[in-house]
């Protein structure tokens, strides 16, 4: 493994939480993979509802399989929150792969309260170093001096 070398993982569907992804990818000149490869985050309200609802609840399994994270010290994972979580897909992705010596960051998008998010993430890591949570209720122009100060919060992130 080399040294810090950094994966920003992430689930998007309105694209707000892309947005963030892109950039600190950018700014930790970080490898980027999106869970939900395949599906793009524009498009009409009406046309990405049926997606996130069958997201929300379950209906819908996205194989992240494909995403390998052995050769990464810091992951960074990315979702939207909602219903005051992270997403399934998330989810499953964070079941489905060991952390162990690993350092685990989450930074979420979400359009109201965020509620334990941070605690419930946590909870779902069986091993790795947890380095807490980023949270963004607005997608701004300033992102980037935003995310630049933000990420400075995670402990021991590069």
């Amino acid at each position: 493994m080399s040294k810090n070398k950094i994966l920003i993982v992430y689930h998007s569907v309105q694209g707000h939480t892309e947005k963030v992804a892109k950039l600190i990818a950018e700014i930790l000149n970080a490898d980027i993979k999106k869970i939900n490869q395949n599906q793009k985050s524009s498009g009409s309200a009406i046309m990405r509802t049926p997606r996130i609802l069958a997201q929300m609840y379950g209906l819908q399994n996205l194989d992240t399989s494909w995403i390998d994270i052995d050769e990464y010290d810091t992951i960074l994972i990315g979702s939207p929150c909602w219903m005051y979580k992270v997403t399934p897909p998330v989810i499953d992705f964070v079941k489905a792969n060991d952390f162990s010596n690993k350092k685990v960051g989450l930074f979420i998008t979400h359009g109201g309260d965020y509620g334990q998010t941070s605690e419930k993430f946590k909870d779902l890591l069986s091993a790795g170093q947890y380095l807490g949570m980023l949270e963004y209720h607005s997608i701004s122009n300033n992102m980037e001096l935003r995310l630049k100060r933000d990420l400075k919060k995670f402990k021991n992130c590069p």
